[in-house]
């Protein structure tokens, strides 16, 4: 059995709880660094207010980093780090403005930045005017604060927030944004450095292959002390397996991975400033099983023998219409020139039947003699009657 004094001692020790206050600026990016010695994911955590969609908890070796983004009055409260019954809590709030404020923020491409100003209600509208990391294009994005704002440049597809404007991120919208106000004075410049992540490979990516990864920042802050590192996630956390300082002459980090499988598909970009993480970069590896290739042989397979039988019956469909085709037009000549033969034979009967000359010579019955006889007609007896005449044509050759 323990001794009270041990005991009470033991309990202090385990619920003890070392405070501090931070505060940062409205839009900024904050970080929290909770110690993990141990590999067990659950004698390590962070716990906080409410559970913020702008936060992400990331374990990296022997630390858990929660990374809030666009730090504004949600996010303001006390955070507490758990480590083995052991707390050490800190508590985060908002700064007040000052014009002369900077920062910056680092984003991984295709996630969202929101630039954000608190500004008096007096203040109707502001703008931002943005230059790009080389200096060589500017735009400008005038925002009104009944939800209402606009740009004639490259951010058309911006989007309205609280005190602010949300953009998608991509290397192109790197480089410096300054607040506006009304008076011409500038109200805050924030520095927005991107970070792009790429897998290089040669040929399809099929279990145990090998490619490349890359992860590299779009420029550097003077007097920034940038770190980049590749790791790996495993399990409960993520281990170092490359780590590059950024220069301006080199501002990239490559690693290649051989043997692709399961254990090796996910990887993160890590971007250190000074000893705070400040970005993400998360990058998944896919390839294809050997099931997946052989059915995608036999899937071939079948695609081939497939076209092979519609190209033979398109074959034979067309040589069918083209006979066909033949087959009619030859009759079609075979009939005009049947019609133009018998047109022909039409023509010299006619010419013949002109040629033909007919005479006339008319009978009359005998009122005296045999019955049923007959005679010569006296043509010059006088016109016979009508009942006693019979017609008679006879033709005559000429």
């Amino acid at each position: 059995m323990w001794p009270f004094n041990e005991l009470t001692i033991c309990m202090l020790v385990l619920c003890m709880e070392f405070t501090f206050s931070s505060y940062f600026l409205l839009g900024s990016d904050v970080t929290l660094k909770c110690p993990c010695l141990n590999e067990d994911e659950s004698q390590c955590s962070v716990s906080y207010s409410m559970k913020n969609s702008n936060a992400k908890e990331f374990r990296y070796e022997d630390s858990l980093f929660l990374l809030i983004t666009n730090f504004c009055e949600k996010n303001q409260g006390k955070y507490i780090c758990i480590k083995n019954g052991l707390y050490s809590s800190t508590t985060f709030e908002l700064k007040d403005r000052n014009t002369k404020d900077e920062f910056t923020m680092y984003r991984a491409n295709k996630d969202d930045v929101v630039l954000l100003y608190k500004v008096p209600k007096t203040v109707t509208h502001i703008s931002w005017h943005w230059t790009s990391h080389d200096a060589v294009t500017k735009d400008t994005i005038h925002v009104n604060f009944n939800n209402s704002s606009t740009s004639s440049g490259k951010f058309h597809n911006h989007m309205n927030c609280s005190n602010g404007v949300k953009l998608p991120v991509s290397l192109n919208v790197s480089g410096q944004y300054k607040c506006i106000l009304p008076d011409n004075s500038i109200g805050i410049t924030i520095n927005l450095v991107t970070v792009e992540v790429n897998a290089y490979s040669s040929s399809a990516v099929f279990r145990n292959s090998n490619l490349s990864i890359t992860c590299k920042v779009s420029h550097v802050i003077s007097n920034s002390r940038v770190l980049l590192v590749w790791a790996k996630v495993n399990r409960y956390t993520s281990v170092a397996v490359k780590k590059h300082n950024v220069t301006s002459q080199s501002r990239q980090i490559t690693v290649n991975v051989t043997d692709i499988d399961e254990y090796s598909t996910n990887w993160t970009c890590l971007v250190f400033s000074g000893n705070q993480l400040v970005a993400l970069a998360p990058l998944t590896l896919k390839y294809k099983t050997d099931a997946e290739i052989q059915q995608t042989i036999i899937t071939d397979l079948t695609t081939n023998i497939r076209d092979e039988k519609h190209h033979i019956i398109s074959t034979i469909y067309i040589y069918i219409s083209v006979m066909a085709v033949v087959i009619i037009i030859a009759g079609l000549l075979w009939m005009l020139r049947r019609s133009g033969g018998k047109a022909e034979d039409m023509h010299t009967l006619s010419s013949k039947c002109e040629e033909i000359q007919y005479i006339s010579v008319s009978f009359r019955m005998q009122s005296t003699g045999d019955e049923g006889s007959l005679a010569p007609c006296d043509i010059s007896a006088g016109r016979p009657k009508e009942h006693e005449v019979l017609y008679a044509q006879v033709k005559q050759n000429t």
